[in-house]
Order: C-alpha cells, then sequence, then structure tokens
C-alpha cells in the first residue's frame, strides 16, 4: 500500500492538488493497469479532490491566516490491493459532512479546467453530474478521529483485477478440499450421504443448469452473426477454410502425441494386471458409425437442436442462417442487426452466470471429497501424469507455432491468456466458456472475424487435447486388462479418437462418454470405465482449459497471419 498526508496552509490549493494527482499517477502507474481505467482513475481521483477541499469551512481562512496550522486542510492519500486484486483510492480529507454526489459548490481552480468563458453555476452542475456518473465507483463516508476532529472520506474504485475470479475460484477449490476432508473424518457415512445427496448435489446441478441456459443460444447466434459479416463467399471460404484446416493437423497432431507419449512412458511402468470380465462391450452393439453421424450432422427441425443441444446441428442450422442473411438483400442489414443484439444479450446473460463459478466449483469439490476423500487425488497417478506430459508436449507444440509462425512471444500468450485458462478449468465445459474465450480473443489482438468463428465452432469441433486423454485412457486400460494393441489396432485407435475428439459433447462429462464408445471398439470390459471414475473429474477440468487454449492459440495464429492482428494490444 503506498500513503501520504499533504497539508495545505499556505493557501496555495492549486500547487497542492497537483502535487496529489503526481502521486497519485505514478503510483496507479506501478500497478501497470489498462489506459482506460487509469484515465478513469484520475479523473475520478481529480474531481473527488475539488469536491472535498471546496468543502472545507477552512478554505476561506487560508489566505488571511496562511502560517496558522489550526487552519490548514489535511490530505491522506492512501492507494492499496486488495485481498483479490482490485485497485483502491482512498482520500481523506478535514471537514464537516456535506452531500457529497449532491449539488455543490466548487472551487474555482483555474489549473484544473476551469473556464473563463463558462458560468461558475454551469461548471458546477457539470461537476456534479460527472460525479454521479461515477456513483457505482465511488463511496462516500464521514467520521470523527479519537481527537473529536472531522474529516470526509471517499473510496474510489479504480481497477478490478483480471484474476479477481480465478483467486475466488481457487480459494472456493482449496476450502472445499479442506472441508471435505474434515468433514469426512468426523461425520458419518449416513450424515455424509444426506449432506451430500440434500444440499450439494442440488446445488451443484442447479450450478451446470444455469450453465447451460444460454450456451446453445450463444453458439448460434455467435456462428451465424460471424458468417452474415463475410462481404462475400470468397472471403467466408478462406477464412473458413483456414480454420477447418487448423482444426485437421492440430487434431492429428494431438492424437500422435498421446499414442507417442503413452508408448514412450508406459513401457517403463508396471500396470497392476486385472482380469477380464465376462462383460466384453460388442463392437458390433455399440459401434460408431461413421455413415450415421453424417446424416445426424444435418437436423430435420429448426428447434430441436437448440432444445437437446446439439453442438454439431446447431453449427449446421448457424452457418445456414448466416449465409441466407447474406443473401437477403435490402433485408440483411436489419436481420444482422437482430443477430447482433441477440448476441450481445446472450453474452451478458452468461457473464452474469459466470459469476457463480466460485460457488459451482466448492459445491462440486466438496461433493467429489466426501464421496471419496484424497484417494481421487491419488489414484491412478501414473495415468494422470502420462496425460499431463501429452497436454505439456501439445502447449509446447503451440508456442512454437506462436513463435515460429505467428512470430511473436509466447511468455505474452501465457501470462495474458492463465487466469482465462483457470476459469475454463473450473467450467469443465468448452461451450460454456465460450464466452471467456472470446474475451481472451479480443485481448490478445486477434481478428474478430476469425476467433469469432473459430471459438465457437472449435468448443464443438476442435478438441485437440481431448485425443490426448482418449489415448492414454484407452491404452491404458487396455494394458492392465493385459490387452496387447499395436500395427493395425494403433490405427484403429487413431481414427476413432480423430473422429470422437470432433463429434464429443463440449460439455462436462462429454470426453468420458466418448471413452465408453471407444472401449466398445476396442473390445476393452465395460467395467474399466469405472477404474477412471475417480481421475475423470480432473481429466475433464485439464482437458477442458487445453482444449481452450488450443482454440485461443489458433485464433491468434490465424490472426497473425491473416494480416488482421493488433500486435500492440497482445503486447500491452
Amino acid at each position: 500500500m503506498s500513503s501520504k498526508v499533504f497539508e495545505v496552509n499556505d493557501g496555495d490549493v492549486n500547487r497542492t492538488l497537483e502535487s496529489i494527482l503526481n502521486f497519485i499517477n505514478e503510483k496507479l502507474n506501478n500497478f501497470n493497469i489498462n489506459s482506460h481505467d487509469l484515465r478513469t482513475a484520475q479523473l475520478m481521483a481529480e474531481e473527488s479532490l475539488i469536491s472535498l477541499v471546496s468543502n472545507d469551512k477552512t478554505l476561506q481562512n487560508l489566505n488571511q491566516d496562511s502560517q496558522s496550522v489550526a487552519s490548514s486542510i489535511i490530505i491522506k492519500v492512501n492507494i492499496k490491493k486488495t485481498l483479490f486484486g482490485d485497485i483502491k483510492l482512498d482520500l481523506i480529507v478535514s471537514g464537516n459532512e456535506f452531500d457529497f454526489l449532491g449539488k455543490q459548490t466548487f472551487l474555482s481552480l483555474n489549473d484544473f479546467g476551469d473556464n473563463d468563458d463558462v458560468s461558475p453555476e454551469l461548471l458546477n452542475t457539470a461537476r456534479s453530474c460527472l460525479l454521479k456518473s461515477f456513483s457505482d465507483k465511488i463511496k462516500y463516508s464521514h467520521f470523527k478521529d479519537s481527537k473529536g476532529y472531522e474529516f470526509n472520506r471517499v473510496i474510489i474504485h479504480a481497477a478490478s483485477s483480471r484474476y479477481k475470479m480465478t483467486y475466488l475460484t481457487l480459494t472456493a477449490f482449496i476450502l472445499a478440499v479442506v472441508a471435505g476432508v474434515f468433514l469426512k473424518n468426523i461425520l458419518s457415512p449416513e450424515i455424509i450421504k444426506d449432506l451430500d445427496n440434500n444440499i450439494l448435489v442440488p446445488f451443484r446441478t442447479m450450478f451446470l443448469n444455469v450453465m447451460q441456459l444460454s450456451i446453445a443460444p450463444l453458439v448460434f447466434f455467435s456462428i451465424a452473426l460471424c458468417v452474415s459479416q463475410f462481404e462475400n463467399f470468397g472471403e467466408m471460404g478462406k477464412v473458413g477454410g483456414d480454420v477447418i484446416k487448423f482444426f485437421a493437423l492440430s487434431t492429428c497432431a494431438a492424437t500422435l502425441v498421446g499414442i507417442g507419449v503413452f508408448n514412450l512412458l508406459g513401457s517403463f511402468i508396471e500396470f497392476g494386471s486385472l482380469s477380464q470380465g465376462s462383460d466384453i462391450i460388442s463392437k458390433a452393439a455399440s459401434g460408431i458409425s461413421i455413415k450415421d453421424f453424417m446424416i445426424n450432422i444435418v437436423p430435420s427441425n429448426f428447434l430441436r437442436p437448440f432444445i437437446e443441444r446439439n453442438m454439431m446441428q446447431l453449427i449446421v442450422i448457424a452457418v445456414l442462417s448466416g449465409v441466407a442473411v447474406i443473401l437477403s438483400g435490402k433485408f440483411a442489414s436489419a436481420i444482422r442487426s437482430s443477430f447482433e443484439a441477440a448476441n450481445e444479450f446472450f453474452s451478458q446473460l452468461t457473464n452474469l452466470i459466470l459469476k457463480l463459478i466460485p460457488l459451482g466449483t466448492f459445491c462440486a469439490i466438496f461433493s467429489m471429497t466426501l464421496n471419496t476423500g484424497l484417494d481421487t487425488f491419488k489414484s491412478l497417478a501414473v495415468i494422470v501424469g502420462i496425460v499431463i506430459t501429452g497436454l505439456l508436449c501439445v502447449l509446447l507444440i503451440y508456442c512454437l507455432a506462436i513463435l515460429f509462425i505467428a512470430k511473436l512471444k509466447p511468455s505474452v500468450f501465457i501470462s495474458k491468456y492463465f487466469p482465462s485458462f483457470l476459469d475454463c478449468v473450473v467450467l469443465c465445459s468448452s461451450t460454456a466458456a465460450i464466452p471467456i474465450n472470446l474475451k481472451a480473443c479480443e485481448a490478445l489482438g486477434a481478428s474478430k472475424k476469425i476467433y469469432s468463428l473459430l471459438v465457437p465452432l472449435g468448443a464443438t469441433m476442435h478438441k485437440a487435447p481431448s485425443c490426448i486423454d482418449l489415448s492414454v485412457c484407452c491404452l491404458a486400460v487396455a494394458k492392465m486388462y493385459g490387452i496387447e494393441i499395436s500395427g493395425s489396432g494403433m490405427l484403429s485407435v487413431f481414427i476413432f479418437v480423430f473422429v470422437l475428439s470432433v463429434a464429443a459433447a463440449g460439455s462436462s462429462g462429454g470426453g468420458f462418454a466418448s471413452l465408453m464408445i471407444l472401449f466398445a471398439q476396442l473390445g476393452i470390459p465395460a467395467e474399466g470405465i469405472a477404474i477412471l471414475m475417480g481421475i475423470d473429474p480432473i481429466l475433464d477440468m485439464l482437458i477442458t482449459g487445453s482444449n481452450c487454449m488450443c482454440n485461443v492459440a489458433g485464433a491468434v495464429i490465424l490472426s497473425k497471419r491473416s494480416g488482421n492482428f493488433n500486435e500492440k494490444v497482445y503486447n500491452s
């Protein structure tokens, strides 16, 4: 915290206020807040100080009694960073209580924007209106110290931390683990079951339900709006083609990394030998049909994909709707405006819902800890370790692509995206994280035409890190059962992992459902799924965050290659 006391006892108020503002500006700059917040904070500080000083009754006596300490104005300035990273400015000025946001008579200070051509009444009204416009960021109070002297205090919310939600979420995670372990050791199993079923599970379910509330319309309007904004089909085809090529290449690379990392590290680890049960999944009965998959992505009903949240069908409808807008002639502008308004509405609705992330995290982790204990975090550490190694390899590939293809510093990308990455981790849903990633792309200077198509589309079709999870988990469980997969079997793993990473739902548990289909294709016993249940929530969080990171990185790379990239914003 930075703190300094100023005293006006020579009648030169202008010079003192100038010194105070210079001090404030210097300290605020040290916090590296963005330029908009900095200018707003400076303006709020200036107008608040003028208001507070103008109210002090001793001001009129300063010129008459410049040597009198008793008639001086005391101004104390505190600038501090809160526990969760917000920047607050605390101004304390001696004086009687007054209506801070009401109609005031301000001190005439020529150095601070007063104009001789503007009447004092008009200037006072303008300043009062300006302070009222910042009422949500300014808090006024009045108090007396131990000696009975009166002071007015104004606390200005200068800047909100972009890490605030991250801190709150991590705090909720830690508290949930601690509370879960503590209560598991002191409560009976019956009470734990009642607590989980009657409190935690309902809250977690409500959180997940409300998270799904705006996802389908958000995906639809985001993609439809993006497609409709292209000037011609040639431009749309170029951007869309680049996005699809990026998806295909990165998914292939991730699948190869998953298989390669397992073959490299799995040979050095002795997995437990499990006997095969009789519950072998029939390939014919549970097999995935690529033909059926292609047929089912085209909906027969416009509204059903919204109700069922079928993302592949929603994408088809959104693309067709965007193309229809382009072909709508004189009505195109009106339809596009309505799409833009709807997209903004559902984006704001989702942003409102995202504020519940810490509560949802607490309930989910608390429930998991009560049911399984710390053993869940320790069991199957080998599989988790291999998956994490694969994810780090994918991260390295993307960092190299940012460095050598986009010619940008990967360290900047990692540091700026890390808070969004943590938010995506706790959501466990690529589709629910769409608004977070859209904001991240904007903050990284990516082209809106590219990221507004790539991010919603990638949440459903591009989940390259999921290939790591699918490959490692199916091969690990197969090895536990003594099922040898090599040669053509590895090729089958590659093909099915590639297809399933595209077809999997971009929501919590989507990857787990894909594993069940993959097990069926490889003839792995059904009970093998239960082996992974303990670590699936952990892997699901890591994979979701990595999926989102890859999409945002792709938007940055493609934007830089297209020439529509704001490098100044990226490096700010």
